[in-house]
């Protein structure tokens, strides 16, 4: 008997909030699709399978696959994929049933090998120790869960596209399966999509708890030919960049600062190439916020001003149930104003920025209240991990002072300043994504 059948009597009584998190997007449509959909076949009991006339060890680690594919494993190394398996996941694992382990797996580490390599492991095992992680956990969303099964290479390259492929690559992949809905939304949303079904985790009549390929289908994108991979893996990069990386969040939004009204500073963030809500999850949270400044740079004022972007949740009758929802639609806009002047006191300079704080609802609410309930020391290590990695991933994305000269009352500004990692290339540059709404400011 593992590990996780003997703690499932330990699960903490807020812990059912944190799975059914888990559970809407990693139960997805998958048993609402049809048994004919391909996609739906492709997710079914997803099974890599050893290469056949491969060596031994092609058994569909990452690593393997870098022996030919060295650029696309070094973008997918560094990308959310490739830390799906997480210590925060991990600590959730281990105080769960086998069944619910299993359908955090689904997407989380999806392959057949996957879930026996995590069951076969001792129950004393020192899961605080990543390095020491089965290799195929480690890897997480890796390659061979979208571009294999059965010993089949599955790509989107056409048989009639020119191959490029080496004599060893074609060796290996001898069995290739060219799929066109590779490059579909419709792929994605096996594990970006919940399960409309699942009403225990959402009121009847309320927005589904992960909504990322309904949100798409019903925006201006969609009605283009827009698929995900065309924002999220450019050229076929697999990157699979989102709300984390600074530079994907300023290519999506577009942000003004208005100090032509004599009483006031405007701050401006629109969703102009965002091809669903921003932001599509429940987890991250965005924050305009507006310093008024004293001539010596000192808040004038106890707080910042702030307008938080966020779908806010609340657990109570057995489900998650909207709180407050101020996300930005595509095309809409978020508006933050700071007066000059407050309580009589005049303001010699106001500082705006916009932070992203992508893990906000783990590191804020979930980890440290299960960290609290937990007595597990493995657990809490793990958790204080995850809370620790989460709030690294904050970032402060743009910033700009207005400055107010007491003589002529002329109000000047200093350059924007963004986050030091959205100054390389633009990864949706070279897209010809026409932007939904005004990119202009005054």
């Amino acid at each position: 008997m593992g590990r996780f059948t003997r703690l499932a009597v330990r699960s903490p009584r807020w812990g059912m909030g944190r799975w059914i998190i888990l559970l809407t997007v990693l139960g997805g449509p998958l048993c609402a699709m049809a048994a004919s959909d391909p996609v739906a076949h492709h997710w079914h009991h997803p099974n890599a399978g050893r290469i056949p006339d491969a060596a031994q060890k092609s058994d569909g680690h990452a690593e393997v696959c870098r022996a030919c594919h060295e650029v696309q494993w070094s973008n997918w190394s560094g990308s959310r994929h490739a830390n799906a398996f997480s210590p925060g996941l991990l600590a959730a694992l281990l105080e769960r049933s086998r069944q619910g382990v299993d359908a955090c797996l689904r997407c989380h580490a999806p392959l057949v090998e996957q879930r026996e390599a995590l069951h076969r492991q001792d129950p004393f095992f020192e899961w605080q120790d990543q390095a020491a992680w089965p290799q195929r956990l480690a890897d997480g969303i890796a390659c061979p869960i979208c571009h294999q099964r059965q010993g089949r290479l599955i790509t989107p390259r056409s048989t009639s596209e020119k191959s490029t492929a080496s004599d060893q690559e074609l060796t290996i992949h001898r069995q290739r399966q060219p799929s066109e809905w590779l490059s579909q939304s419709h792929f994605c949303a096996a594990c970006h999509q919940a399960d409309p079904q699942q009403k225990r985790t959402i009121g009847d009549g309320e927005p589904l708890l992960h909504n990322t390929f309904s949100e798409w289908r019903k925006s201006p994108f969609a009605a283009r030919g827009l698929h995900c991979q065309g924002c999220h893996m450019p050229k076929r990069h697999h990157l699979f960049r989102g709300i984390h990386d600074p530079a994907m969040t300023r290519s999506g939004v577009t942000v003004c600062m208005d100090v032509t009204h004599p009483e006031k500073v405007v701050l401006t963030l629109r969703s102009t190439r965002v091809g669903h809500m921003f932001p599509t999850y429940a987890t991250p949270r965005i924050v305009l916020l507006g310093t008024r400044l004293d001539s010596a740079s000192h808040p004038l004022d106890p707080a910042p001003q702030r307008w938080v972007i966020q779908r806010r949740m609340r657990w109570s009758q057995g489900g998650w149930h909207p709180w407050r929802d101020t996300r930005l639609a595509p095309g809409a806009t978020a508006s933050l104003e700071v007066p000059w002047q407050r309580a009589g006191v005049l303001a010699s300079s106001i500082n705006l920025q916009i932070r992203v704080e992508p893990d906000h609802l783990y590191t804020t609410h979930i980890h440290p209240r299960r960290l609290v309930e937990s007595a597990d020391p493995t657990v809490r290590k793990l958790l204080q991990r995850a809370i620790g990695e989460g709030e690294a991933n904050n970032y402060t994305l743009w910033a700009q002072t207005a400055h107010r000269n007491r003589v002529d009352d002329q109000i000047t500004r200093s350059p924007p300043m963004w986050h030091p990692n959205t100054r390389e290339h633009n990864p949706l540059d070279h897209i010809p994504i026409p932007p939904v709404g005004d990119t202009t400011c005054p």
